[in-house]
Formats: structure tokens, sequence, C-alpha cells
């Protein structure tokens, strides 16, 4: 059996450490996201585990939210980059190399 708490904990864990991560860029910081993606995989696989018939309204406001903070970090990130390199990052590459 699924621990539903346990997911909305992970999914808080992962949006405190985004939200952290936005502070810090904006303080000027650094930041290291590299674990992100692991601990993202890891609660989607538990959520896609879960029953179709489990209530999902929260898990899915707790996915909306850290999709929100993550765009606000990305912004944040492609801002400190274009203050430091004097260009802006695409933030949909094309994948044309012309």
């Amino acid at each position: 059996m699924i621990d539903h708490q346990a997911v909305l904990e992970q999914l808080a864990t992962i949006d405190a450490r985004i939200t952290a991560a936005h502070a810090d860029v904006a303080a000027g910081g650094t930041v290291d996201l590299s674990a992100l993606e692991g601990e993202v995989e890891e609660v989607c696989k538990i959520i896609l585990a879960t029953p179709q018939e489990a209530s999902r309204d929260d898990v899915e406001a707790a996915i909306r939210k850290m999709l929100a903070d993550l765009d606000a970090l990305s912004r944040a990130l492609n801002l400190q980059h274009q203050q430091l390199t004097g260009s802006l990052i695409d933030p949909e590459p094309t994948g044309d190399a012309d």
C-alpha cells in the first residue's frame, strides 16, 4: 500500500529545495540541483503506482505548486545568467544547430 501522506511529504521536500534554491539565486548565489532529477523521478514512480481510484487532488495541487516554483526558479536562473554573461538562455531550444 502506498502511503499518501509520504508522497505529499516527498513533494513538499522537493518543493522546499526548489524554494531554497530560488532564494540562493536571488541572493546572487549558485545552486546545485543535480539530485533533484532523481528525487522527482522517485516520487513520480510512486505516484504512478498509486491506484487510479485514490484521491489525487492534493497530490495534483502539490505538483502544480512545485511546477510553478520550478518555473520561477528557471526565470531567476535565466536572469542571473543574463546578468553574468550579457546573454539570455533560450528557455525552449528549437534543436536547430544552424
